[in-house]
């Protein structure tokens, strides 16, 4: 049995579909488990927010040691690392969020 609805289900608004998220787990990455989002969490917290930016840049650096060019590496490597920490605060929003506010004083 069909519900009138069904007739609706197709339309010019599916062009508007949401894209498919590109899945940043591939250098290192895990399954998106909490303890992953807790430490990822208590990295940017103790680093005050610049985790990602540090370990991009240290990535990059290894990579320009290879032979590659910093910069186009550097942005590579940032788009991975925000996508990674974003990617697990969707996953894990309660332990990436919680563990990131509860480090970010130890700098001081």
């Amino acid at each position: 049995m069909s519900g009138p609805w069904e007739k609706y289900q197709s339309g010019p608004w599916t062009k508007y579909a949401e894209l498919p998220k590109k899945d940043y787990r591939g250098e290192g990455g895990g399954r998106g488990t909490r303890l992953e989002a807790l430490l990822i969490g208590a990295r940017q917290g103790v680093t005050l927010g610049f985790g990602d930016e540090i370990n991009a840049g240290v990535r990059a650096a290894g990579d320009w040691m290879g032979g590659q060019e910093f910069g186009a590496s550097y942005d590579k490597r940032l788009e991975h690392e925000r996508g990674l920490l974003n990617q697990r605060i969707r996953s894990q929003p309660t332990a990436a969020k919680s563990v990131r506010q509860c480090w970010s004083p130890a700098p001081l």
